[in-house]
């Protein structure tokens, strides 16, 4: 493996597991409050 990893790497694979999300609202509101979060893993984590 020659190539070096990107973070939009994933976004070149395909869709095999789509959820189906029947309430749009939940989950824009969802989103909306992820958004306001702190990440998951801090920058010194990640390397």
């Amino acid at each position: 493996m020659t190539n070096k990893w990107k973070p939009n790497d994933w976004r070149k694979k395909p869709i095999v597991q789509v959820p189906e999300y029947p309430d749009k609202k939940a989950l824009e509101n969802t989103e909306k409050n992820l958004k306001n979060l702190p990440p998951l893993v801090s920058a010194g984590e990640s390397i």
